[in-house]
């Protein structure tokens, strides 16, 4: 008969860490987009302010749904689909203007001509910043708060 050789090892902070880490992350992914909501406001070209103060977020909250913003649906812009679980935050505008400030357009001028006006870029300056600095800061935020509950 060979004997076994059996070794427990046991490291608490991440047992702790295990127990707080789900929560703390769509903690994360709340945070990280009421940040991009933020980034894509301040990104966003000034007129009126109609466009700035149409961009809202939602995230998934504990069954329902929560927006960061000032902004209310039902205040004459149309609503933004919603997320379907905590993994995910939508940012989006109601302007029927929003996508050609974003992305640019062509207007044609009374002599015949055609005036390019380029993209502002607002959005996609604020989905860059979520992926290469919000969101990577807000996960590690995430990690070293579970593991510090976890203590």
């Amino acid at each position: 008969m060979i004997p076994e050789l059996f070794v427990e090892v046991k490291v608490p902070e991440l047992d702790g860490l295990v127990d707080h880490l789900d929560e703390e992350l769509r903690n994360a992914v709340q945070i990280a987009t009421f940040r991009a909501e933020t980034a894509a406001k301040i990104a966003a070209p000034v007129d009126t302010g109609l466009l700035r103060n149409s961009i809202i977020s939602y995230v998934y909250g504990k069954g329902s749904f929560v927006s960061a913003s000032a902004f209310r649906p039902g205040a004459g812009f149309p609503t933004a689909e919603r997320p379907r679980d905590p993994w995910e935050g939508i940012i989006s505008t109601g302007t029927e203007y929003a996508r050609h400030v974003e992305d640019g357009t062509t207007r044609e001028l009374k002599d015949g001509g055609t005036l390019h006006i380029p993209g502002r870029f607002y959005m996609k300056h604020a989905a860059r910043q979520l992926e290469t600095r919000i969101f990577p800061q807000e996960v590690d935020r995430g990690i070293k708060r579970a593991m510090k509950r976890g203590k």
